[in-house]
């Protein structure tokens, strides 16, 4: 039992050891990484494509605050979803998604928090789901 044990610790250690040498990698080249070009910000308003424009606010974006969401759809009729799905581009955060609510036609509201990264890292995604596809991608910093 007690061989067992230490076998067991031994592997532990290792494989968290590794994890942690891999988040530290990511963490420290992550920030070369250059920001996609499809992703203009300009005081809050991020335009992925002709096709969708959102809104963040407050400004600056920051971690575990809510966040106002604003989906603007050009051309788009009358989607019966849209969600705004929030992930980091190099790391699973779990599922963090934002229903919509339509306030007029082609404008769409909703709250929603991003957490935290135990790594330190800040750079995010949003990606706009109509109708169970993805209609556009954007990138932002959050800070903590």
């Amino acid at each position: 039992m007690l061989r067992f044990l230490l076998i067991f610790f031994a592997i532990a250690g290792m494989l968290l050891s590794a994890l942690v040498l891999q988040c530290e990698r990511k963490k420290g080249s992550f920030n070369t990484v250059p920001r996609p070009a499809s992703s203009p910000q300009q005081n809050g308003v991020f335009t992925p494509n002709e096709r969708v424009g959102i809104t963040v606010t407050p400004q600056p974006i920051r971690a575990m605050k809510p966040l106002h969401f604003q989906v603007d759809l050009q051309d788009d009729g009358e989607p019966e979803s849209v969600i705004v799905d929030l992930s980091m581009p190099d790391m699973y955060m779990g599922l963090n998604q934002v229903t919509m609510k339509e306030i007029r036609p082609g404008v769409y509201e909703g709250v929603g928090i991003v957490p935290i990264c135990p790594t330190g890292l800040t750079l995010w995604q949003a990606s706009v789901i109509i109708d169970n596809q993805v209609a556009g991608d954007f990138f932002f910093d959050v800070q903590y």
